[in-house]
């Protein structure tokens, strides 16, 4: 297979996975997301991906762990302070949050990393950061991976809009303005990418942006739980 059909197959599934995901119940999408997740480590493998080359490598396992839970303890003291002032205590407020202790137990720990972490990462900062990272450098790998990754989020940032009620009282519900709120969730999704790409990179593992992307989702969603209670 040439290098062309290789990148068409990848960026094909990752198009047909998502629409998968976005017309879905959140159960079947999650399970769709676990045979996603399988279906790429199959594909990588044929696109001879090494384990090195998905940030899967054992000789870097330590060195990913230690970014891992740097990631968790700095999310975790960053929205233990926006809880705790009033001011950015409303920010945290979203529509969308876990009704009960035990869906917000099931959100973190069986959604967040099955749903979205671990097929996003593979994806993004394993397979395509890898395929790239070999065949053009990891600057081009680094841009490639992370404006996939904000298109990616393209479908759920008007949701993620919907859903903040200080946010949308804020900055109005136009189309103009939702437009341009999509745009930037994308970019801002997009930098994010290049964050978690950096430290796929620095680290030499996929555990650093997996950590990281967790941290990210599963604190905050807590901190959200907290806030609309």
């Amino acid at each position: 297979m040439t290098p062309g059909r290789e990148y068409a197959v990848v960026v094909g599934a990752i198009v047909v996975t998502g629409l998968a995901l976005a017309v879905l119940p959140l159960t079947a999408s999650t399970a769709v997301a676990v045979a996603a997740t399988l279906g790429f480590l199959l594909l990588a493998h044929r696109q001879r991906l090494s384990p090195g080359d998905l940030g899967l490598g054992r000789d870097r396992l330590r060195a990913g762990a230690w970014w891992a839970a740097a990631a968790v303890g700095a999310f975790a003291a960053v929205y233990a302070v926006a809880y705790t002032l009033p001011a950015t205590r409303d920010l945290l407020v979203d529509e969308r949050t876990p009704g009960s202790p035990a869906d917000l137990a099931v959100r973190v720990l069986v959604v967040i990393p099955l749903h979205t972490v671990l097929l996003e990462e593979l994806v993004f900062r394993g397979v395509v950061q890898g395929m790239v990272r070999r065949d053009r450098g990891v600057r081009t790998a680094t841009v490639v991976s992370s404006l996939l990754f904000g298109l990616w989020h393209l479908g759920s940032a008007s949701s993620a809009l919907d859903g903040n009620r200080s946010v949308a009282g804020a900055v109005g519900d136009s189309l103009v303005v939702t437009v341009l709120g999509m745009v930037a969730i994308v970019v801002g999704t997009a930098l994010a990418g290049a964050a978690l790409a950096y430290a796929r990179e620095r680290s030499g593992s996929l555990l650093a942006p997996i950590g990281l992307h967790w941290a990210a989702n599963a604190v905050g969603t807590i901190a959200t739980y907290a806030a609309t209670r």
